[in-house]
């Protein structure tokens, strides 16, 4: 009997260790199981023969981040990075999130076959006015939209390659290397054509200008058709449109005439007022016309360090048509265009004629600064 009490004593006591790691492991808690980690990706930089390819391990749903762009001289510009292997090799958006293995490739501008040249356009050659375009050789440039003059405003004619003014610009024409090109303006022809009339009688007199391109900008008395005033030998008019007296006719105009700039005078800006007074003496004006000349383009030519003046002939005659009736006898237009200048240049000196008087004359004169 005593056997068995010690061998069930024996048994419990078993019982009780095999259970003790089941009392325990409830004192500790829950176990909660840990979650896998994201898997991960390789992204690979393929130089595409710049460089040695590298790569980057991404997270799954991450972003890889951009490196800084390679340089090679041999390879040319460096476009941008690549997932596709044809097509229009669009750009990689960094902003993709990775979902697996792939790779980039670098995209090279080719120095070789991508040859760029950069065509710049000059708004205001005095002012500094400049932007540019970059053209792939051979490629032509785009048009630019018409730029508005900071003094003419809506005045531009076109470009022209030169700035001496042979011919506007071709679009056309293929890029085949740096080149730039100057805006030309509708200069305004006077700032202020003016006309007087002198009949040796009192006289009804019609005048009619007839332009080749462009039109008036202002005139006065008020052009109309054309003017019709009573003229006195003194100069005196009366402007039969609305009786009022006028000691001239005045008119202005926009247009894209090229002047003539083969002969002229290069004028400091100081010596202007005697520079003018003597021509313009020598050519006919009267004290009067040529003081009343003066008093208006002084102030735009005189703090000019140089002024390239040359006066114009056939070039502005062809361009405003003077039609007078009755005819007169005698007629002096002098048209002066000038250029101002910051050093002076070489050029032939123009040769004038003076002017003789006689019977019904008329004299004009006028202008245009081109810029």
């Amino acid at each position: 009997m005593k056997k068995k009490s010690s061998m069930l004593t024996a048994l419990v006591l078993a019982l009780t260790v095999l259970a003790l790691p089941a009392f325990l492991a409830a004192d500790c808690g829950i176990r909660i199981p840990v979650p896998d980690a994201p898997p991960k990706y390789t992204v690979t930089f393929d130089l595409a023969g710049g460089g040695d390819n590298f790569t980057e391990a991404v997270s799954e749903n991450e972003k890889v981040t951009k490196p800084a762009d390679p340089v090679n001289p041999h390879m040319g510009h460096f476009m941008g990075w690549t997932a596709e292997t044809s097509g229009n090799y669009n750009l990689f958006d960094f902003n993709t999130p990775i979902t697996g293995n792939f790779t980039l490739y670098a995209l090279w501008a080719d120095i070789t076959v991508g040859q760029t040249y950069t065509v710049t356009f000059v708004l205001c050659e005095d002012e500094g006015e400049t932007f540019t375009a970059t053209v792939e050789e051979n490629e032509t440039v785009t048009r630019p939209a018409d730029p508005v003059h900071p003094v003419y405003g809506d005045a531009f004619y076109g470009w022209i390659a030169e700035t001496d003014g042979n011919g506007l610009f071709d679009f056309n024409t293929p890029i085949t290397g740096d080149l730039t090109l100057y805006a030309v303006w509708s200069i305004i022809v006077a700032e202020k054509p003016v006309i007087y009339l002198y009949p040796e009688r009192e006289t009804d007199v019609t005048v009619k200008l007839v332009l080749a391109d462009g039109g008036f900008s202002c005139t006065y008395p008020e052009y109309n058709d054309g003017w019709f005033v009573k003229a006195y030998p003194d100069g005196r008019l009366v402007n039969y449109a609305d009786g009022f007296e006028y000691s001239y006719l005045f008119w202005d105009a926009h247009t894209a005439t090229q002047w003539d700039f083969s002969s002229g005078f290069v004028v400091p800006g100081a010596d202007t007022a005697a520079f003018l007074r003597e021509k313009l003496s020598f050519m006919g004006l009267t004290p009067r016309e040529y003081n009343e000349f003066i008093v208006f383009w002084l102030p735009l030519m005189q703090n000019n360090a140089y002024n390239l003046i040359s006066f114009q002939d056939t070039v502005y005659t062809d361009y405003a048509a003077l039609h007078i009736t009755p005819a007169p006898d005698s007629v002096l237009r002098v048209f002066m265009a000038y250029k101002p200048l910051t050093q002076p240049v070489e050029i032939p000196a123009q040769s004038l004629s003076s002017f003789e008087r006689r019977g019904f004359t008329v004299v004009e004169w006028g202008g245009a600064a081109v810029r």
